[in-house]
């Protein structure tokens, strides 16, 4: 394991790569490298075998299998995503790390000597996809108007399809990785290199795993009832596609409104609830209050092009905006009875 010296090595090159950064890369060039390969002996003799060994004596009762995904930003935040066999909820959230340096530089005692560091130089694998030894898959996502996108390349599939589908729809499902948006007009300092740009100033973010790449395109695909089939295609076709399934309808978040005269409406598909609220309030009165939607007012007559299909009609032509992802659609709800003091209950069930 790294020795006290090594750790206190690490910090002095930190120190001088902070230092020396302004320089230009040929100067630092080999402050990194030595960097790079302290920190990989430390995340392989001492992070790794640690968690491993909690991980185990928490898991092992366990009957089920897990597939997980852990992210790390370099900074101060921890993503994490993981499922379940026999389950169909994709489970994603984040750790913020707090603890001082000192503490999360305590020498480990575990011995890892038999721990392998095995590195890919291939540039047809996505930046987090695990090298395998045995099968490697694809992405293949079919539009119900029957345009399917296969390839290779991941990557290529993925940002592919957030294209077809639009930027700024996506960008309203209010996904991320590693801190970063999965879509954004922004280039991020540490991971601009796995920004991928698509046209009219979006980037895609592409560090993620294979497996968290079909989940984040059912995510966006149910959250925007797009309806696409998505699945994971073996490269040497040693055994059929298997589908990736989202959250089922009885397990999605669902909002549901109680109205003042005890009715109450809790529709398997959200919008339905906000086109209700709103009809319920008024179009003319709701318009008014300005609710902004996808850069436009919530209720509309004349929609871009690339909204036309999630503009749902609410009477004398006018259209209500449902391109947003269900927490949003409960905070609109919620904004129209609070200052329209309709008096309804509203709920995220």
């Amino acid at each position: 394991m790294p020795s006290n010296t090594d750790i206190s090595k690490l910090k002095e090159l930190y120190e001088s790569l902070d230092r020396l950064k302004e320089s230009g890369e040929d100067v630092v060039a080999e402050i990194r490298k030595e960097i790079n390969n302290i920190e990989l002996q430390y995340l392989k003799e001492n992070l790794f075998p640690e968690m491993m060994k909690t991980l185990s004596r928490k898991i092992s009762w366990l009957r089920c299998s897990v597939d997980m995904n852990l992210q790390f930003n370099g900074e101060k935040q921890l993503d994490y995503s993981f499922c379940k066999s026999g389950s169909t909820v994709f489970i994603r959230d984040k750790y913020e790390c707090n603890c001082p340096n000192e503490d999360i530089l305590e020498e480990s005692e575990m011995d890892s000597n038999n721990l392998e560091i095995i590195t890919s130089t291939s540039n047809q694998t996505d930046a987090h996809d695990t090298p395998k030894r045995s099968k490697t898959y694809t992405l293949r996502v079919e539009f119900p108007n029957g345009k399917v996108f296969q390839g290779n390349v991941v990557s290529d599939t993925y940002v592919a399809v957030i294209k077809e589908i639009n930027p700024e729809k996506v960008d309203s499902v209010g996904l991320s990785h590693a801190g970063v948006a999965v879509v954004s007009q922004t280039l991020d300092s540490k991971y601009a290199k796995y920004q991928k740009p698509i046209g009219g100033g979006w980037y895609v973010m592409t560090n993620s795993s294979t497996k968290a790449k079909g989940f984040d395109l059912k995510t966006i695909s149910d959250e925007l009832e797009l309806e696409l089939k998505i699945s994971l295609v073996p490269l040497n076709n040693s055994e059929e596609a298997i589908p990736i399934m989202g959250i089922s309808e009885s397990e999605r978040h669902r909002i549901r409104v109680t109205f003042l005269d005890g009715r109450t409406i809790c529709p398997m598909k959200v919008l339905e609830a906000l086109v209700e609220v709103v009809k319920y309030a008024g179009v003319d009165r709701v318009r008014e209050l300005g609710i902004n939607c996808c850069a436009d007012n919530l209720i509309l007559k004349n929609p871009a092009p690339r909204y036309k299909k999630l503009c749902k009609p609410i009477g004398n032509g006018w259209l209500c905006n449902t391109c947003s992802d269900t927490i949003t659609k409960f905070n609109q709800i919620t904004e129209i009875s609070q200052k329209l003091n309709l008096g309804i209950k509203v709920e995220l069930v």
